[in-house]
C-alpha cells in the first residue's frame, strides 16, 4: 500500500519511530517502509506500507506531483499551532491533490497536539493576533474539503498516533462505500441516450455560483458563504424537442492565489458560465478585465453565457435607496453583448427566480452548440 504524507513547511510530522526529534529535519522527498500486522487486527493480515514524505515549500511546487501517482492514499497535515498550515489546506494542498489524484481519499491530520495549550505557544499565537487550532476547526476543514476522516496525534507523546496510520490502512482495504450525488431532474428524466454538456461555472469570490448549484441541485439556499476548491454536480433536463441533457457542471475556485490551478483544468469544456453579483459592480467589472480574458486564452471560443446572481439583494437594496454599487438588468445585457457572451441571464438562489429558466436556456444552448447551431446574444 502507497500512501503520501503532504505537509507544509516546518510542521513536525507524526514520526513511526518511538523517538520524536527535537530538530526541524529538512527533506524534499523520503521514503520509509514498514510492515506491521499489529496494526491491522481488524483485518488479521500483514500490511506494507509506504510512506512518501514530500516537501512543502513553494519550490518544489512542479516537482511534488511528479510522485503523486498510484498513491492510494493521502495523509494531509496541518499543525494546530500554525493557523496558516490549517488554511493552506484549502487554498493549496487539496486543490494540488484534486488536481493530479482526483480520486484518492484524503485523511486529514491535525499535528503537535502536545503544544496546543503550551504556554510559550500561545504567547506566540497571541503576539500575531492569532489562536490554535480547535478540533472542532479541524473537523470542520476536513467536511469543507472532503476529507474521508479527521484525526489528531503527537510525535512527541505518540497521542493518537496509531490511529492515523490505521485510518490509512483502513481506507485503502476496507474503504467505506460512498455515496454519490443525485442526479437532479429539472425537466424530465435522464435517458440512456441523453447529451453531455462539460460546463465551467467561475467567476469572483463571494459572487453567489455555488449557492446556485446547491438552489438546483439540493432545492435549499446555504445563507453561510464556503468557498468553493473545485466540485463537480451533475443535472439531467429535458428540453422541449424530447433531446435529454445532461449538464456536468465544475464549480471552480475564484480567489486568485489559485489562478494556475485552475487554469488547467478548462481543458474539454463544452460551454463556461461566468457569475457576477449585481449587488457588487467591482465582480461585474471583473467578467472584462479577469475572466472573459481567462477564458479566451484558456478554452478559445468556447461559448459563453453571463450570469447575474443575488437578484433578491438588489430588489432589497432598491427598496432602501441603496443602488449605487447594483447592477440592473440593462446593465448586465449590455456588458454581456460588450463582451460578445453568448447569452445573458439574471437570477436568484435565494428565491430562485429566473434559475431554473436559466439552467434550461444553459442546456439549450449547451445542446445547440455541440450539433453545430450558432447561438447569438439579441
Amino acid at each position: 500500500m502507497r500512501r503520501r504524507w503532504r505537509w507544509n513547511g516546518r510542521k513536525r510530522r507524526a514520526c513511526s519511530s518511538p523517538t520524536q526529534p527535537t530538530a526541524f529535519l529538512y527533506n524534499m522527498f523520503q521514503q520509509y517502509l514498514i510492515t506491521t500486522r499489529r496494526s491491522c487486527l481488524w483485518t488479521g493480515s500483514v500490511v506494507n506500507l509506504g510512506l512518501w514524505d514530500t516537501a512543502g515549500q513553494e519550490d518544489y511546487d512542479r516537482l511534488r506531483p511528479l510522485s503523486y501517482p498510484q498513491t492510494d492514499v493521502f495523509i494531509l497535515c496541518f499543525s494546530v499551532v500554525a493557523p496558516v498550515s490549517y488554511d493552506n489546506v484549502a487554498t493549496k494542498w487539496v486543490p494540488e491533490i484534486r488536481q493530479h489524484c482526483p480520486e484518492a481519499p484524503i485523511i486529514l491530520v491535525g499535528t503537535k497536539i502536545d503544544l496546543r495549550d503550551n504556554p510559550e505557544a500561545i504567547r506566540s499565537l497571541q503576539a500575531e493576533g492569532r489562536a490554535s487550532i480547535s478540533k472542532s476547526q479541524g473537523q470542520k476543514m476536513a467536511t469543507r474539503v472532503r476529507a474521508i476522516k479527521y484525526h489528531e496525534c503527537s510525535a512527541l507523546t505518540q497521542q493518537g498516533l496509531s490511529q492515523v496510520f490505521e485510518e490509512a490502512m483502513r481506507a485503502v482495504i476496507a474503504p467505506k462505500p460512498v455515496k454519490k450525488k443525485k442526479m437532479c431532474t429539472l425537466i424530465g428524466i435522464l435517458s440512456g441516450g441523453s447529451t453531455i454538456v462539460r460546463v465551467r461555472v467561475i467567476g469572483s469570490a463571494g459572487s453567489g455560483k455555488t449557492s446556485l448549484l446547491s438552489a438546483v441541485i439540493l432545492n435549499t439556499f446555504n445563507e453561510q458563504y464556503s468557498p468553493t476548491l473545485f466540485d463537480n454536480f451533475n443535472i439531467s433536463i429535458r428540453l422541449k424537442g424530447g433531446h435529454c441533457v445532461n449538464l456536468s457542471f465544475w464549480d471552480t475556485a475564484g480567489q486568485k492565489n489559485l489562478d494556475k490551478m485552475r487554469l488547467r483544468n478548462y481543458k474539454e469544456v463544452d460551454l463556461v458560465v461566468i457569475c457576477y453579483s449585481t449587488v457588487d459592480k467591482e465582480s461585474a467589472n471583473e467578467l472584462k478585465s479577469r475572466w472573459v480574458r481567462e477564458t479566451r486564452r484558456a478554452s478559445g471560443k468556447v461559448p459563453i453565457i453571463i450570469l447575474g446572481t443575488k437578484t433578491d439583494l438588489r430588489e432589497s437594496m432598491k427598496g432602501r435607496g441603496s443602488v449605487t454599487q447594483t447592477m440592473n438588468y440593462m446593465q448586465g445585457l449590455t456588458l454581456a453583448r460588450s463582451l460578445k457572451a453568448t447569452a445573458f441571464f439574471e437570477c436568484s438562489a435565494l428565491t430562485q427566480r429566473g434559475l431554473h429558466e436559466a439552467f434550461y436556456q444553459i442546456a439549450q444552448i449547451g445542446y445547440d452548440h455541440l450539433n453545430g447551431k450558432t447561438v447569438k446574444l439579441a
